[in-house]
């Protein structure tokens, strides 16, 4: 048998061979998205530490490597680059636990940023125990060594109550300091951020909680993420609650006061309206327009024998609502993709009845809709329909009662007084769906549909609508070459 390799350059090499083994494999599944951002195959969930640097973008994700092998070992760092935002190449392998090391068990999630020598450095939870470690590259982030001191936070600080949570750094830069927001939990109390702060990103002071609470139910928050959004400050948690049976709670906001260290938080809002399942551990950069974009982990599965597992949403930009909400919509770079359109007009619709698109055709699809709709209208389109729309994905909004559904999910959308049209801009990229509403709220959703369902209809199942205009484009792979190959390691 051939021995393991021991140091991080080996095990990192024999992992990325371990994706190379079923990539072309994987790209044949008719259920892969074609451009959201997956592994080269194996199993990816959360995004970590996104940058720009030196004209790239650099997106990270937690990887399993040795996913659906007899090799077990906890999760690495993956690594994709895209110059524009939307067209992406795999990297190699950034990071991989080592055995007797800090992370021997687990490299989990982080941050990347820029250290005061210009040197880029990874900021990430070492397990076992649960610790915050560095990694720095000299090489333009292709490769990476960690820190010889790891962990620089060896353990959580003395907080009563504090749960055992202790994970998920999120870093940035105030005047001379780094600041360093760390996920974890008060018993009873719900979920608290610990605040940290450095003048190298080597020697951390603890400061304080910076926010607290939720829930008594909820024991932990994963994956902070915390920034000025224009003159206001948020905070994005991943809740986890012990009354449910997976722990993971829908990915909640806050908009509040940040003065000395500390937030005060106003009401709490879902982020995205698909369930956990498919939408959670968001990451987000200010890029170098000064825009604030997110992504998050799309936890979907392959077809059957395909091995690989999740895929990362769409950048979002974020943007802040006058009535204090949050509001996204989607990268305008990635109108890049289109590639053949359909425009249709003024179709009007009663109940109960439905217009069937049938010049178009496509899995893969950009959708711009503008609905008017009556004011006791349940209305819509089906997507991903087969031949004769005996099976498809629904999507409705519920005018009436405010609520909106994709697929088997549905979530709570109300128009704003004295409003009745609804903006739909619904991405479907194969068993991926990512419908934003109105710019305000996004519905991260999965489908599963059988082979060449394609179809599209428009729908009215109560009152009445009229879709004003419908744009339509079919999208491109972020991943091809000229000649149609995938990308996978480029030179440099």
């Amino acid at each position: 048998m051939k021995p393991m390799p021991n140091s991080h350059p080996e095990i990192c090499a024999e992992a990325d061979a371990s994706v190379a083994r079923v990539h072309e494999l994987v790209k044949g599944d008719p259920l892969r998205p074609m451009f959201h951002v997956t592994a080269a195959g194996r199993f990816i969930n959360d995004p970590n530490g996104p940058i720009y640097f030196n004209g790239l973008y650099h997106l990270f994700f937690q990887h399993l490597p040795y996913y659906q092998t007899e090799t077990q070992t906890g999760p690495g760092w993956g690594h994709v680059v895209s110059p524009d935002l939307v067209h992406w190449s795999h990297w190699p392998i950034a990071l991989m636990p080592v055995p007797g090391t800090p992370d021997a068990a687990a490299c989990a999630s982080g941050a990347c940023v820029i250290n005061n020598d210009g040197v880029p450095t990874i900021v990430y939870t070492s397990v076992p125990p649960q610790a915050q470690s560095l990694a720095t590259s000299t090489d333009g982030l292709r490769t990476w060594k960690k820190y010889d001191g790891n962990p620089v936070i060896p353990a959580p600080p003395n907080v009563k109550d504090l749960e055992e949570g202790f994970r998920d750094p999120f870093v940035w830069k105030e005047g001379s300091l780094w600041h360093m927001a760390v996920g974890s939990g008060v018993k009873n109390a719900g979920g608290t951020i610990l605040l940290y702060r450095s003048l190298d990103l080597i020697h951390w002071d603890y400061a304080n909680q910076l926010c607290t609470g939720m829930d008594p139910d909820c024991f932990q928050w994963e994956c902070p993420n915390f920034f000025q959004l224009g003159d206001r400050h948020v905070l994005i948690v991943s809740p986890l609650y012990h009354s449910l049976p997976a722990l993971r709670g829908p990915v909640q906001y806050t908009v509040g006061e940040y003065r000395d260290g500390k937030l005060t938080p106003g009401p709490w809002s879902p982020l995205d309206l698909g369930e956990p399942e498919s939408f959670y551990a968001p990451n987000s950069i200010v890029d170098p327009r000064g825009r604030r974009i997110l992504w998050g982990w799309i936890a979907v599965n392959g077809s059957p024998g395909y091995p690989w597992h999740g895929a990362i949403t769409l950048p979002r930009i974020l943007a802040m609502h006058q009535d204090g909400s949050l509001g996204m919509a989607p990268a305008p770079e990635l109108a890049a993709l289109r590639g053949q359109y359909w425009q249709f007009e003024n179709c009007s619709l009663e109940k109960p009845s439905a217009h069937s698109l049938s010049t178009v055709r496509g899995n893969c699809l950009e959708i711009l809709a503008s609905i008017e709709m009556g004011s006791d209208a349940i209305a819509g389109l089906d997507v991903l329909a087969d031949s004769n729309f005996g099976q498809y994905t629904a999507i409705r909004f519920n005018h009436p009662q405010g609520l909106v559904q994709v697929g088997d999910r549905t979530g709570a959308f109300r128009l704003n007084d004295g409003d009745a049209t609804i903006q739909l801009h619904l991405f479907i990229d194969r068993s991926v769906l990512e419908l934003f509403i109105n710019d305000r709220i996004c519905f991260t959703a999965q489908a599963h549909p059988p082979p060449g369902s394609q179809g599209i209809r428009l729908i009215v199942e109560k009152g009445s609508a009229v879709f004003k205009k419908l744009e339509i484009w079919e999208m491109h792979s972020i991943w091809k070459e000229a000649d149609g190959s995938e990308k996978t390691l480029p030179s440099d």
